[in-house]
């Protein structure tokens, strides 16, 4: 059937039971009745036991995959050594481990440490505004689930400035936004991606700003939009998609300055976001 499920690895797993998350029930389906039902779980190097399926009793019962007892110690003893205790206090997750179906009642484990299962995603941090935006970006329908679309992005390895673009259209076209060739009036400015009146521009350099500036100015002037979104790369995230001996990395704190000092591009409410990055184990 070739699904995997991954599960990150703590305590509990290491003790003998593996407590699956509501939405990832259906990966051992069919569910066990009231007297659950026996699986196998192959791992090593042609290792096997017979672990137990059921759902735990109680006010929240969870489905629970368990490999205790003495018929369970290899299973147990394998993991151990897989995953062993990390120094850092800062996560308790020791690694992922990653169960494969091979059928209703075989699945196959291996182990992921915490480099191999660690991600970078994108993580919307500050949000500055200007004329008025405040109140307009909290009610406005294209900004109900920007944050959420922006949190799934995997900042490509290795990072770069045109990998990034492109998994940030990826993600925000899922959720309405749509690529605009022009702000409107036949004029050559790129709108960057538009939805529900609202006009958004990443800026992953110093440099970008004022082109994305002076297209919402566009926008405003022509009542094309009537809400401007520019999300702004961080000071670590810039320097990192950054090329050699180019202009000054991009970050929130200088593009507040610029767009100060510019107030005549400012012809309407803009949302101004920074963005950097977060670590997670998948």
């Amino acid at each position: 059937m070739g699904s995997t499920l991954r599960h990150p690895v703590g305590k509990t797993t290491l003790s003998g039971y593996l407590v699956v998350k509501p939405a990832d029930e259906s990966f051992f389906r069919p569910l066990p009745d009231e007297s659950g039902r026996t699986v196998v779980v192959l791992f090593g190097e042609d290792q096997r036991v017979e672990a137990r399926l059921f759902r735990s009793r109680g006010k929240e019962p969870r489905l629970k995959l368990a490999y205790t007892g003495e018929q369970g110690a290899t299973l147990r003893s394998w993991l151990k050594k897989r995953f062993p205790a990390r120094r850092s206090k800062s996560s308790k997750v020791r690694g992922v481990l990653v169960l494969e179906r091979l059928d209703a009642d075989r699945f196959r484990a291996t182990a992921r440490s915490v480099s191999q299962a660690e991600v970078e995603l994108l993580a919307p941090s500050e949000r500055r505004y200007f004329q008025g935006a405040k109140p307009v970006s909290i009610l406005h329908p294209a900004m109900i689930d920007l944050e959420d679309g922006l949190r799934r992005v995997l900042l490509p390895a290795p990072p770069s400035a045109s990998g990034l673009r492109r998994a940030v259209e990826r993600s925000l076209v899922k959720q309405g936004w749509q690529p605009v060739d022009s702000v409107s009036a036949g004029l050559a400015l790129d709108a960057g991606l538009r939805r529900a009146g609202a006009q958004l521009h990443l800026v992953l350099a110093a440099d970008e700003l004022y082109g994305a500036l002076l297209s919402l100015a566009a926008g405003f002037t022509l009542l094309a939009v009537d809400l401007g979104v520019v999300l702004v790369a961080e000071d670590r995230l810039a320097e990192r998609l950054r090329h050699k001996n180019v202009a000054p990395a991009a970050s929130l704190k200088r593009a507040v300055r610029d767009m100060q000092q510019l107030p005549f591009l400012i012809r309407g409410p803009i949302c101004l976001e920074g963005l950097s990055t977060r670590k997670e184990i998948r």
